[in-house]
């Protein structure tokens, strides 16, 4: 999935405040993020990084795949964590594993990082649930900024819609194209998308 997608995707929102509360957020110290309300549920999910451990390379052992093309194993990976407000923090990850001819070419092994902040709602168009969110790039720790000709998106916006299954999650955008799966619980969850392979 290209950069120029997500903005495709993209959907305007605005922010909703959540009604007011006295009480902090508590997450089990599992996160970083502060919230206004309460989170009763600790961010139990597991990693979902791991998911992608032993597939860094699938690209190229696809039948269509030519080694002569710059060419990058890719996943999107997102977390996402909500209050008993309905506020929404988190984070998606676009990681990039290269091939040979890419690497030669000046690509690396490296990651796209954009934060998250939104809100809870009622679904779009399936689901139990949408996420409604803005994201904006971590500077920090994106590291395929320093690559040549790669191009992405700072800044955007987009909606998600999620559907619980037990503690398993299928994250779909609203067209109703899944987009990735992954765990969840009452205040936490999270997605690994399927293999992208990425052309340069």
């Amino acid at each position: 999935m290209s950069a120029s997608r997500w903005m495709a995707l993209a959907s305007a929102m605005a922010l909703a405040a959540c009604n007011g509360s006295d009480k902090d957020g508590t997450d089990g110290t599992d996160t970083s993020y502060t919230f206004e309300c309460e989170v009763p549920d600790a961010y139990d999910l597991g990693d979902p990084m791991d998911a992608v451990d032993g597939h860094e390379h699938d690209c190229e052992d696809a039948v269509y795949y030519n080694p002569d093309v710059p060419t990058a194993t890719s996943y999107f990976i997102g977390e996402f964590h909500f209050d008993e407000c309905g506020t929404v923090f988190g984070k998606e990850t676009w990681v990039l594993y290269p091939n040979q001819t890419w690497s030669d070419l000046g690509g690396h092994e490296c990651q796209v990082v954009w934060r998250a902040s939104g809100v809870k709602e009622e679904r779009v168009a399936i689901g139990n649930y949408s996420l409604n969110l803005s994201m904006v790039i971590d500077e920090a720790e994106t590291t395929c900024s320093d690559i040549k000709d790669f191009e992405y998106e700072e800044t955007f916006t987009i909606v998600y819609d999620v559907v619980v299954q037990g503690g398993d999650s299928a994250v779909y955008f609203t067209s109703g194209t899944k987009l990735g799966e992954g765990r969840v619980n009452n205040n936490h969850v999270t997605y690994v998308s399927g293999v992208n392979c990425k052309l340069f």
